[in-house]
C-alpha cells in the first residue's frame, strides 16, 4: 500500500510541484490549498503524514496542528516553513510536529524525512503477518491496532510504535530519552513532556487490559502485569 501524503501548502506552484514529485517517488499525494481546506481534507481522507505549511491564509499551520492534536490524531506531521528561528520550531514540536523542513529546501533530503518520519509512526511497523504479544494484547501491524479481550485498540500516529517498543520489552525500565530517540528519533532536549503525554493517552487505551505503564519517578517507565 502505497503511503498517502497531504500536501497543506498556500503556494499553488509549490503545492503542485511537491505533489508531482512525491507521486514520482511512489506516494500517493493530494494537497489543500489554506488551513480550512487542509483540516477537511485530513478528515475526508485520513493521510499517513501531513506536509504543512507554517504560514497560511486564515488558519495558520500552528492552528491546523494544534486542532489535529486536540482531536486526538496523532498522524505525522512535518512543517514546512521559511521561518527559522529556533523558538518557533520549538513550538512546533511542543504543539505535536514530528520534523521541520526550513526553505528552501532540497527534494531528495524532504522525501528522506519523510520515509524517516513514516518508519518511526508505525508505517508497514515490522512485517505485516507479524505480531506481537503479551499479557493478553496482541499488536497488529498491518491493521496498526492491538487486540485485547476480543477488542479492538486503534492506535493512531505515534502511539502504534510506543505500545511495539513496551510490547517487546516488558518489566524493563524504559528512560524517556531513550523512547525520545528510538520511538521519536529526536534529540530528547526538545521536551520529555512529549513522552508524558502520549504514556497517559496510552495508559487510557490499556485501561481494561492485564498491563499497566508504569511511572518509575525520575527515571521512566515500565510495561508490567497488573
Amino acid at each position: 500500500m502505497k503511503p498517502r501524503i497531504l500536501v497543506i501548502e498556500d503556494n499553488a506552484r509549490l503545492r503542485n510541484g511537491l505533489i508531482d514529485q512525491l507521486k514520482a517517488e511512489g506516494f500517493e499525494a493530494f494537497g489543500a490549498g489554506n488551513g480550512d481546506s487542509g483540516v477537511k481534507c485530513w478528515q475526508e481522507r485520513k493521510p499517513d503524514l501531513v506536509l504543512l505549511d507554517l504560514m497560511l491564509p486564515g488558519r495558520d499551520g500552528y492552528r491546523v496542528l494544534t486542532d489535529m492534536r486536540s482531536s486526538n490524531d496523532y498522524t505525522p506531521v512535518i512543517m514546512l516553513t521559511a521561518l527559522g528561528e529556533e523558538w518557533q520550531r520549538v513550538k512546533g514540536f511542543r504543539l505535536g510536529a514530528d520534523d521541520y523542513v526550513v526553505k528552501p529546501f532540497g527534494m531528495n533530503e524532504l522525501i528522506e524525512r519523510i520515509r524517516a518520519v513514516l518508519r518511526r509512526s508505525g508505517f508497514n511497523h515490522k512485517a505485516e503477518n507479524e505480531v506481537t504479544s503479551y499479557a493478553g494484547i496482541s499488536l497488529d501491524p498491518s491493521n496498526r491496532c492491538a487486540h485485547c479481550k476480543n477488542t479492538r485498540i486503534e492506535l493512531p500516529g505515534i502511539l502504534f510504535p510506543l505500545l511495539a517498543f513496551f510490547l517487546n520489552r516488558p518489566e524493563e525500565l524504559i528512560e524517556r530519552d531513550q523512547l525520545l530517540s528510538t520511538v521519536w528519533g529526536v534529540d530528547s532536549g526538545i521536551s520529555t513532556r512529549t513522552v508524558d503525554v502520549h504514556i497517559s493517552k496510552l495508559r487510557k487505551l490499556l485501561r481494561d487490559s492485564q498491563v499497566n505503564l508504569v511511572t518509575i519517578r525520575g527515571k521512566g517507565y515500565m510495561l508490567s502485569k497488573c
